[in-house]
């Protein structure tokens, strides 16, 4: 692997070395080589299929991955031999982008979120968020990767129902010492942007439906995640309600630079974005926006 030294704290990595020299000459256009404006990091960038790490400085606008799945793969022990769920899955998303997983029920896309969430781990493969391979991480390590930079949306809100919408979207940051005047006006925000600032005192019975999946999403995002996750976020909804609340995800998404990776059996939410991938005997497959209808 060919390392180019750059003289700064940061190191650029890569296969290919006409991509090497781009991503040099990049930087050196708008002044990323200077010392002081890079944080110490190694940064793979990915060259014809090959493994990427990240590049996240936002002065330089060089593009690289920040979501990496290489290779997954995930057996289930049963009494007739292994059960395949997932069988080399690769997956590559940036800062911004969103991606859809469709495919049938038992297909494994909960399964793969789950692992890329750090809330199992895969039978082999790994995952890397911002370049560090979450299968090295400890549990301590995980629980603060999963708090910090990772967003969750469920088919089941999970709210606290002896809890207030407002105290309900503040729980994520307890771990991290509590609410401050910070966290508190980002709350504020957050309800605002979601529409449910004038109920910020309702308890989750009494709101909507539609209501309290808004709720679950201002929650996924108090900490400033890097990554949402939403597992069929819309499934308990009706139609209506379910376009407004994935078109406010795709709103938040974009205004906050988020990745997204929206799991769904629903074409007509799935053609809303970038991307749709098709999950099937183990594997993720491209789908162009009208094979996105088959899953209507």
């Amino acid at each position: 692997m060919f390392a180019l030294r750059l003289p700064s704290p940061c190191r650029l990595s890569g296969a290919c070395g006409t991509q090497r020299r781009r991503l040099a000459f990049r930087a050196q256009e708008v002044g990323c080589l200077e010392p002081g404006w890079l944080q110490p990091s190694t940064v793979d960038f990915a060259c014809g299929g090959h493994s990427a790490g990240v590049y996240t400085h936002s002065h330089c606008g060089l593009i690289a991955a920040m979501l990496i799945v290489e290779q997954l793969v995930k057996h289930y022990p049963t009494r007739s031999g292994p059960l395949v769920v997932l069988d080399g899955v690769d997956l590559q998303l940036e800062g911004g982008e969103n991606v859809a997983v469709v495919g049938p029920s038992g297909s494994g896309k909960s399964t793969l979120l789950n692992i890329i969430g750090a809330l199992d781990r895969p039978t082999s493969g790994r995952v890397l968020i911002e370049g560090k391979e979450i299968g090295s991480l400890s549990e301590g390590e995980l629980a603060a990767l999963r708090n910090r930079k990772i967003g969750f949306v469920f088919q089941e809100h999970h709210l606290l129902p002896q809890c207030s919408v407002w105290e309900n979207v503040l729980l994520p940051t307890l771990p991290l010492g509590g609410a401050g005047p910070e966290e508190k006006r980002r709350c504020w925000e957050l309800l605002q942007r979601v529409g449910l600032a004038e109920r910020s005192d309702h308890r989750p019975a009494e709101l909507s439906g539609g209501e309290r999946q808004r709720a679950a999403i201002a929650r996924a995002l108090i900490n400033r995640p890097i990554l949402l996750l939403a597992d069929e976020p819309t499934g308990n909804l009706d139609q209506n309600t379910a376009i407004r609340v994935v078109e406010l995800l795709l709103e938040l998404q974009r205004d906050y630079g988020m990745m997204l990776v929206l799991v769904t059996h629903s074409g007509r939410l799935a053609r809303k974005m970038q991307r749709i991938l098709a999950l099937d005997n183990g594997r993720l497959t491209p789908l162009d926006q009208s094979a996105g209808q088959s899953h209507d």
